[in-house]
């Protein structure tokens, strides 16, 4: 497969993009999914100064290392949606929407699930028409054809098209192509 090499510059520009796109909604705190949301994650929290905290979010085949689910548990981020808070969730790339949708399904059933706050997308919703949500998520670069679309997003590629692998300079930072 074909690699597309991001550098630090256009990492720097997608930023502006998501930033420049969220306007005037403020999270409480910012959310990076380990390991490749937490460098957008971070750089949004130290540009805005508001608080971060990371979510472990590891689901299998999706960089060839993982032969099982790996995923944390934070009943308090559930709770935190639930009862109102501005949650931003942060990751570099939306590929196949998986990682965002294990998030939403697990918060719901981690904290009153049957309530119709869930039910009506009250708490979390990726629909820009549905204002009330809390919960908001964003990424470096989204695939269009993904099962999940991300409220804020730098640019959008379609891997069907280009089925390329993107490559972040924080994940061969050792390899002169993602400088």
């Amino acid at each position: 497969m074909k690699k597309i090499y991001y550098s630090w510059e256009q990492v720097g520009f997608l930023m502006h993009q998501v930033m420049r796109s969220i306007d005037n909604w403020r999270p409480d705190y910012v959310v990076g999914i380990v390991r490749g949301g937490c460098f957008p994650a971070g750089m949004y929290s130290h540009y805005t100064g508001v608080p971060m905290y990371t979510l472990k979010v590891q689901l299998k085949n999706s960089a060839g290392e993982n032969t099982e689910d790996d995923v944390e548990t934070k009943t308090w981020m559930s709770k935190d949606a639930f009862d109102g808070k501005n949650i931003l969730i942060f990751d570099d790339i939306n590929d196949s929407g998986a990682t965002f949708n294990r998030i939403k399904h697990d918060w719901r059933q981690n904290w009153m699930a049957a309530d119709l706050k869930w039910q009506q997308n009250m708490v979390w919703s990726n629909s820009d028409k549905v204002t009330v949500s809390k919960v908001k998520t964003a990424c470096l670069v989204e695939n269009g054809p993904s099962k999940f679309e991300c409220n804020y997003s730098g640019t959008t590629i379609n891997k069907i098209d280009d089925p390329s692998w993107i490559v972040f300079p924080w994940e061969e930072w050792w390899n002169s192509n993602s400088n």
